[in-house]
């Protein structure tokens, strides 16, 4: 949205002990530049879980994490999110890491992996990233 400010969106599908489990992220967030490799993130969202068979719920999730560049062309991320989904055990910690190969200075498509901590539930993805605006 500008030079610091970024919006985001995820989406997970996932078969956990034979039940289906479709989980949703979109929001906004924040870098902050440490160096000029290395930003601290942070975000806030709007998080929802669907579970076959058992309904859905909606929530919230904040963000915090490192993204750095490691050259030209590669970009790395690690960081936690707290998500809340209501009721008295609707909420969780997830740990993630990821990195992106840039193959133009806007377009990207990199690999994430996920572990959620209550849920027992560690995933991975394939993500695609388009920069609006221009990289330096």
């Amino acid at each position: 949205f500008s030079q610091n400010l970024f919006g985001f969106a995820n989406y997970g599908d996932t078969d956990l002990d034979g039940v289906g489990l479709s989980l949703f992220s979109l929001g906004a967030g924040f870098h902050w530049p440490l160096s000029p490799a290395l930003d601290l993130t942070s975000g806030v969202s709007y998080e929802r879980v669907k579970v076959e068979g058992a309904g859905s719920d909606g929530g919230y999730g904040l963000a915090v994490g490192l993204r750095g560049r490691a050259g030209d062309a590669l970009e790395f991320n690690g960081g936690v999110k707290y998500a809340d989904f209501g009721g008295g055990d609707g909420d969780d910690l997830v740990f993630s890491a990821g990195f992106r190969y840039y193959f133009t200075p806007a377009f990207a498509a990199g690999i994430d992996f996920s572990k959620w901590d209550d849920l027992d539930l560690s995933t991975i993805g394939v993500s695609f990233r388009y920069d609006f605006g221009s990289r330096q």
